[in-house]
């Protein structure tokens, strides 16, 4: 499981990355070029504005030169001074731009040749028309500069027209034409959601802007950077070298795009202006759209990868499930087989190998049980071989063998351990095969000669199984079995839990071994008779915790009950005739020197 923890997300990030891989070289790669793209296009846009204002701002002067050059016809032959001011008062009804028209010959205003509209125009206002048109008398059509109308609220021109006359008399006609219509041309046009529009003069004053305050103050506003750039560039155009220009800038720290081109009737020019932000909108937007569609995509390519992850991880976590389970002996274990085809079929492979694996250990059990029934009967003919020499021990061995066995399964011993112990039981008193037979059939007691030779058994026996490599884990058994717990015993003098386990099991089992059988020194006792002696034993020659574990096992083979362990009997209700002088490894009284 923590594997399929560990390569779900690998294996989805994989799959995520393999997606998303093309998809982040088009947005790394495609989007800012499309970017590129929608920016160029946002200042094709102001261009194509720009033109397309400038074309109606070109025609309403237009329109207004057309009527003033209309004034100018009407007035070029002789009239009375009442046809005079008929005319141009006709003139001025039908051309509402126009407020004032004023006739000069030689350089003085004509008696009577003057109309206007009292509503609207004062004599403040006509002597203001004059002082405008009186300069440009003497020459050529000329334009005064634009002047504004604070009462009207509106921005004022004055031109001032030749007229054919008499030999000798210099005729002109003056007109104030209001500039209404460029600027209502200017209030209307929308830039962007933002953006304005307006007109500045060769000075970079305002002509006309949708703040007709500012206009009205003829503010100047040749300071921000694309009015700066524009006024030069009006200058050219007088010279017939018009252009169209859009650029980014900023004023008062804003970051603007704008576009500019010069006015061809006037000394003027036009600008549109917007914030960058909103003439790039559309860039940003790209950005935000694909951005959008990108989590989008990710989520959906998330969600994808997670689905194949699982569908493979989750087959190959139940592989490695198996494989672990194999690799603990689990053999003839299956797996589902799922998932890819590549998959089930490693699942098939994994299941039909499993079932080999468990067939060669069912055989290979088969062998070794064969051959561990072999080697134990080797082992009990090499005992058989060694007890003959002693009839009184015949059979001790495989006694002292099953007692350790079932001690060892009292004390929750493994199968390994119980099957060592066994091995130790049965070979425990190997080294008395280098033991003289006298000695070892001796019914009186031993000598100090005789003991010290008889002692000596156990290193033989060591010295005897030293070299065989399956009898390894057996040797502390065969070599210390007759440890004492209280560290009298031989032949190291191990004290307590010094002396390996399984010698001190052993030791258990063959000191009640000896207890219960016939020796020429000693007959049998019976098994409730051996209670009190063990017990007694316990912790000076045996280890406690053995003992109890040898009595539990003799009632669960029914050579005990119980009761029989739950209360020793005393020494004193003892049948005198069991008590004479027994082992060696009993307690008093004290025993002639003669070992089990």
């Amino acid at each position: 499981m923590a594997l399929k923890l560990r390569l779900a997300p690998r294996l989805a990030l994989l799959f995520l990355a393999a997606g998303l891989v093309p998809l982040g070289v088009t947005l790394l790669v495609l989007v800012p070029h499309g970017e590129d793209a929608l920016r160029t296009s946002a200042k094709l846009l102001h261009q194509s504005e720009l033109e397309a204002l400038r074309a109606r701002v070109d025609g309403a002067l237009d329109e207004l030169m057309s009527d003033v050059r209309i004034v100018s016809t009407a007035q070029a032959t002789q009239a009375d001074e009442v046809e005079r001011r008929a005319r141009l008062r006709f003139l001025l009804d039908k051309h509402q731009e126009i407020t004032v028209a004023t006739l000069f010959a030689d350089g003085q205003k004509i008696a009577g040749a003057q109309a206007f509209d009292r509503a609207q125009v004062t004599d403040a206002d006509l002597d203001e028309h004059e002082r405008r048109a009186r300069p440009l008398l003497g020459g050529g059509a000329a334009a005064s500069e634009f002047y504004p109308s604070l009462r009207r609220r509106e921005m004022l021109i004055t031109l001032v027209t030749p007229l054919p006359g008499p030999a000798g008399s210099r005729r002109y006609l003056a007109t104030e034409v209001s500039l209404r219509r460029v600027q209502e041309l200017i209030e209307r046009t929308k830039v962007g959601r933002r953006g304005v529009a307006y007109i500045v003069d060769d000075r970079g004053r305002l002509v006309a802007h949708p703040d007709r305050d500012r206009m009205l103050r003829q503010e100047n506003v040749s300071t921000i950077p694309i009015v700066a750039e524009l006024v030069p560039n009006i200058d050219r155009a007088a010279g017939g070298h018009a252009l169209t220009v859009v650029t980014d800038f900023t004023d008062d720290g804003r970051d603007l795009l704008g576009a500019y081109a010069p006015l061809g009737r006037l000394r003027w020019g036009l600008v549109v202006s917007e914030p960058r932000e909103d003439a790039y909108g559309l860039a940003r937007a790209t950005w935000a759209h694909a951005g959008g569609w990108t989590a989008l995509a990710l989520a959906l390519a998330l969600v994808v990868a997670f689905v194949f992850a699982r569908d493979i991880t989750k087959p190959v976590a139940r592989l490695m499930e198996g494989t672990r389970g194999l690799a603990a002996g689990a053999f003839g274990l299956s797996v589902p087989v799922e998932g890819p085809p590549e998959i089930a079929e490693l699942a098939r492979t994994f299941n039909e190998a499993s079932q080999k694996l468990d067939q060669y250990d069912a055989d290979n059990r088969k062998l070794l049980l064969a051959v561990e029934r072999g080697y134990l009967e080797v082992l009990r003919a090499l005992v058989n071989a060694i007890e003959a020499k002693d009839p009184y021990t015949a059979g001790h061995s495989q006694r002292t063998a099953e007692f350790a066995v079932a001690v060892g399964r009292e004390l929750k011993l493994s199968i390994d351990e119980l099957r060592e112990i066994e091995i130790g039981g049965l070979l425990h008193d190997i080294g008395k095969i280098g033991i003289a037979e006298q000695i070892l059939r001796k019914p009186a007691q031993l000598d100090d000669a005789e003991m010290r030779v008889m002692r000596g058994h156990p290193a033989i026996g060591d010295g005897i199984v030293s070299d065989i490599q399956m009898l390894t884990r057996i040797r502390s058994m065969v070599r210390n079995h007759h440890e004492r717990f209280d560290g009298s015993g031989y032949p190291d003098g191990l004290k307590g839990e010094e002396i390996p386990l399984g010698a001190r099991v052993i030791a258990v089992a063959d000191t009640y071994d000896a207890i219960t059988s016939d020796r020429c020194y000693q007959p049998g006792r019976p098994p409730l008779e051996s209670v009190p002696i063990l017990r007694r034993l316990a912790g000076v020659q045996l280890d406690a915790a053995c003992v109890d574990a040898l009595l539990r096992a003799l009632v669960e083979m029914g050579q005990l009950s119980a009761a029989d362990i739950a209360q020793p009997p005393a020494e004193e209700h003892l049948a005198p005739a069991r008590r004479r002088p027994t082992l060696e490894i009993a307690v008093p009284p004290t025993p002639p020197n003669k070992l089990n």
